[in-house]
C-alpha cells in the first residue's frame, strides 16, 4: 500500500512539473510568478497527502480544502493529457517544418480544459439508470436488482448527489440492492448523514454488500460497522439465499487473491437449483470458477472516470464496464461506478445505477 502511494505521488509530481514547464514555455513567467506557481503546486500536491493522513481536523476546513485539492487533481490531469497530445501532434508538424505558435495553442488548450472540466463536473452528477436484461430458468419470477458500486462516501462527497441517488433508488423500487464495494473512501470523516439515508431505504428482499479495496484503507472493522449500520448484509466470504426468488448471493472480500480459496468458496456455496450471483469488487474472472456462478457483479474500474485514464486501465482489466458473456449462460457485469473517487468529475464515464432485470425463461 505504501509503495502504491509512493508511486502515485511520484507520478503526480511529474504531471505537475510537466504542466509547470508548459506554462513557463507559453507565458515566459518572471521569477515572482514562477515562485507563486510552485507554491500553489506544492500546496495542491501535499494537500492530497495531508487530507488522507487526517492532519486537518475541522470539517469546515477540510471539506472545502479537499474539494479544491481533488478538483485540482482532476483538472491538472486533463490539462496534462491535452498538453501531451498537443506536443505529440507538434512533433509531426515540426517534421514537415510547420511551426505552431505555442503560446496561443496553450491558451486554447487551457480554455478547452476548463470547458471539459465543467462538463465533467455536471456529468458526475448525472447518475443514469443502466438497464441490463438476463434470462434464466432458475428463478421463480422476474427479479429487479439495483446494483451499486464505488460510491466512495468521504470528505469529497457532495450531499446533493447522494440525495439524488437515494431518490432514484426509491423511484426504481428494486427487489434487491447489491453493493459491489468501495461504499466508503479512505478519508471518511462525518459521513453519518449519508449512512442514515441508505439505512432508511426499505427494500423488500434486502440489501447486500461486499468489501472493496477502499474499505481497507479506511480500516476494515470501521468499514464493516458502517456498511452494516447502513442496513446492508455484509458477505465476507459467505453466502445468503433468498428463497422466495430462488437466488443465492456469494460475496468475497477484496483482499482475497488466492484463486484456490476463491474456487473453494464458490464450490461450497453453489446451488444448481438457484440463480447464483457472485459479488467480487475487482472485475477479474477466475476461469476455473466459471461453472460455479451465473452472474458475477464487479466494479472498481469506474470505466476510467476521467478520460483518457480508462485507456490505461484497459491494459490491466479485460472487463471494464458493461455485460460480458463468459461461457454458456454465465455472465459478468462491471459497473462504471455510482459516484466518484477523488475529483468530483467524470469525463466520458457517466455514473450509473445498474438496474439488472433477471427474467424467467
Amino acid at each position: 500500500m505504501k509503495f502504491i502511494i509512493f508511486l502515485f505521488f511520484i507520478a503526480y509530481f511529474f504531471i505537475n512539473f510537466y504542466v509547470y514547464f508548459c506554462i513557463n514555455r507559453a507565458l515566459s513567467l518572471n521569477l515572482f510568478y514562477k515562485i507563486i506557481l510552485i507554491i500553489i503546486i506544492c500546496i495542491m500536491v501535499f494537500g492530497v497527502y495531508f487530507i488522507n493522513r487526517h492532519y486537518l481536523i475541522s470539517e469546515n476546513i477540510i471539506k472545502p480544502f479537499a474539494l479544491i485539492c481533488y478538483s485540482y487533481l482532476g483538472f491538472i490531469f486533463l490539462l496534462f493529457s491535452f498538453l501531451v497530445f498537443y506536443d505529440l501532434i507538434s512533433l509531426i508538424f515540426n517534421f514537415f517544418n510547420l511551426n505552431l505558435p505555442y503560446n496561443k495553442a496553450f491558451i486554447s488548450i487551457l480554455l478547452f480544459t476548463i470547458v471539459i472540466f465543467i462538463y465533467g463536473y455536471l456529468e458526475a452528477g448525472n447518475i443514469v439508470i443502466k438497464k441490463v436484461y438476463i434470462n434464466s430458468s432458475k428463478i421463480n419470477k422476474e427479479v429487479k436488482i439495483a446494483y451499486l458500486s464505488d460510491i466512495h462516501l468521504g470528505i469529497t462527497t457532495l450531499e446533493g448527489r447522494v440525495r439524488k441517488l437515494i431518490r432514484q433508488l426509491k423511484n426504481i423500487n428494486p427487489d434487491i440492492i447489491i453493493l459491489g464495494g468501495d461504499f466508503i473512501d479512505g478519508q471518511h470523516d462525518n459521513i453519518d448523514k449519508y449512512v442514515n439515508l441508505f439505512r432508511d431505504l426499505n427494500i423488500r428482499y434486502g440489501k447486500y454488500a461486499v468489501l472493496g479495496n477502499h474499505e481497507y484503507y479506511a480500516g476494515r472493522l470501521y468499514s464493516e460497522g458502517i456498511i452494516k449500520s447502513a442496513g446492508f448484509v455484509l458477505l465476507n466470504n459467505e453466502s445468503a439465499i433468498i428463497k422466495d426468488l430462488n437466488i443465492c448471493i456469494t460475496g468475497i472480500e477484496d483482499i482475497v487473491s488466492d484463486k484456490a480459496k476463491e474456487l473453494n468458496l464458490l464450490k461450497s456455496s453453489y446451488n444448481n437449483k438457484c440463480f447464483n450471483i457472485y459479488l467480487k469488487h475487482k472485475p477479474i474472472v477466475n476461469s476455473k470458477a466459471i461453472n460455479y456462478f451465473d452472474l458475477q457483479l464487479s466494479g472498481h474500474t469506474h470505466n476510467g472516470q476521467i478520460f483518457p485514464f480508462g485507456l490505461l486501465e484497459k491494459l490491466h482489466y479485460k472487463y471494464m464496464s458493461g455485460l460480458y458473456k463468459l461461457k454458456n449462460n454465465t455472465f459478468i457485469y462491471v459497473s462504471k461506478g455510482t459516484l466518484t473517487w477523488g475529483p468530483p468529475i467524470r469525463v466520458l464515464a457517466k455514473p450509473e445505477i445498474s438496474l439488472i432485470n433477471i427474467n424467467k425463461n
